[in-house]
């Protein structure tokens, strides 16, 4: 197993995403369909959540491993439930064997709801938590896999900066030095609302911040930036930025306050970061005079939600996928929203579309996407549409399927900018089914 020792070891192939948590994606063909689809992006990362009680399939993880992605596994414990780890000794044991090199094993042990009230009430929360990684990271060194310290929920029951600082101090007095010198940190990619630089800077620049009383307009470390304010603490123990994972970029995080009513439509961000990820110079969408910071180079891996960023990507692979505009009758109308009425394909050949077809989930259902992709996944197979949270972008297509549970708001707030070129279908969950039975749509 490699040492985190020479900075070029992390400086490319920062790019990444969540794999699918249902069962049949790790089936051979679903895999090899899904693995060739995430590489087309240039992703080299793969974040893949145990299923309760057993591995996932060796044949999955040797179809990533030809494709030569970076495996990670999510355990996603929870903490007050765990018992011993004669089960995670022997996955890991395994594991190890088929070539996965990173495993997390808690999920937001700073969160009292991860605990019970009996277990946070009377246990020294922070101490008890660093015991258990340790062995965890024993055990994965001993079979070459790095340990990945427990992803923290950004504020929590405790905080989780106090959390993390604790914490290190622990493991820097208790680790022997293999682990010191293979650990990684984890940290949230949530955007909680905030543009792509909140926070930059961290807490040395932001001296005031607290989740309590902070200053009007004061930035904290809720936003994609949380990684800096975490390496400064790890700079602080030891001297030096260790290697970080950011997981869920593109999520909002949870328990937002909407404030004003209004909620960020963050996948304008998506490109900006993964160009960032590359080394890129990328001018500030609010301040385009000035460059967003760069991202450093302890962040080894920057992995992103499949629903808000799989095929904003792809988009810029490849122009090629899909049918060919105009081949075929589809029964949408024209900037209506209205269902049945008849629409020629002619129509559409006056404008040059990017893509043939886009699928729209309104933002009010963006946290039940992977349910709604389960329920097209049929015809995602057979037409790939691309999926995302840009409208602009979906306007780019000459089909645009809008998926809403409220027609008559999104057609309000949205009018103007349908009325122009390419054709919409606004459908509800609970109407979905048509997507797969009617064989033109």
């Amino acid at each position: 197993m490699d040492h985190f020792t020479q900075p070029e070891e992390i400086q490319i192939d920062r790019f990444g995403f969540h794999y699918f948590h249902n069962n049949e994606e790790y089936s051979i063909n679903k895999a090899k369909y899904r693995l060739q689809q995430l590489s087309a992006t240039k992703a080299k990362w793969l974040i893949l959540k145990n299923p309760v009680g057993r591995a996932i399939p060796e044949d999955f993880i040797q179809i990533a491993n030809k494709q030569k992605f970076h495996l990670i596994i999510d355990f996603q414990e929870r903490i007050g439930d765990f018992s011993d780890f004669s089960e995670i000794s022997t996955f890991l044991q395994v594991y190890g064997k088929w070539g996965v090199e990173y495993a997390c094993l808690f999920n937001q042990p700073n969160k009292r709801a991860n605990w019970g009230d009996a277990q946070w009430i009377s246990n020294d929360i922070v101490s008890t938590h660093a015991d258990l990684f340790l062995r965890f990271a024993r055990i994965c060194i001993d079979n070459n896999i790095h340990p990945i310290f427990s992803t923290l929920f950004p504020g929590g029951e405790y905080g989780d900066l106090a959390f993390l600082e604790n914490s290190l101090k622990i493991i820097k007095v208790k680790a022997d030095p293999s682990i010191l010198e293979n650990m990684v940190i984890s940290a949230y990619g949530w955007h909680h609302n905030h543009p792509l630089d909140w926070g930059t800077g961290g807490k040395k620049h932001w001296p005031e911040a607290s989740l309590f009383n902070a200053p009007k307009n004061y930035q904290d470390h809720r936003g994609f930036r949380l990684y800096e304010w975490y390496s400064e603490i790890t700079q602080k123990i030891f001297g030096r930025k260790m290697p970080t994972i950011i997981f869920e970029t593109g999520k909002s995080g949870t328990n937002l306050k909407e404030g004003n009513g209004k909620r960020l439509d963050w996948s304008q961000n998506i490109d900006s970061t993964i160009k960032l990820l590359s080394g890129e110079n990328v001018f500030n969408h609010d301040d385009p005079n000035n460059l967003y910071a760069p991202i450093g180079q302890e962040v080894i891996a920057c992995c992103y939600c499949l629903i808000s960023s799989l095929i904003e990507k792809e988009i810029k692979m490849d122009r090629s996928v899909g049918n060919e505009i105009g081949s075929q009758n589809f029964p949408f109308s024209k900037k209506t929203g209205m269902d049945n009425n008849k629409t020629n394909p002619e129509n559409l050949n006056s404008k040059q579309f990017s893509y043939n077809r886009y699928v729209y989930i309104d933002q009010p259902l963006q946290s039940r996407v992977p349910e709604l992709l389960e329920q097209i996944d049929p015809y995602i197979k057979k037409h790939r549409p691309f999926i995302g949270f840009s409208l602009l972008e979906g306007l780019k297509s000459a089909f645009l399927i809008v998926v809403t549970d409220d027609k008559e708001r999104f057609l309000q707030k949205n009018r103007e900018i349908l009325e122009d070129g390419n054709l919409v279908k606004m459908i509800a969950i609970s109407a979905l089914h048509e997507l797969l039975n009617e064989e033109n749509l």
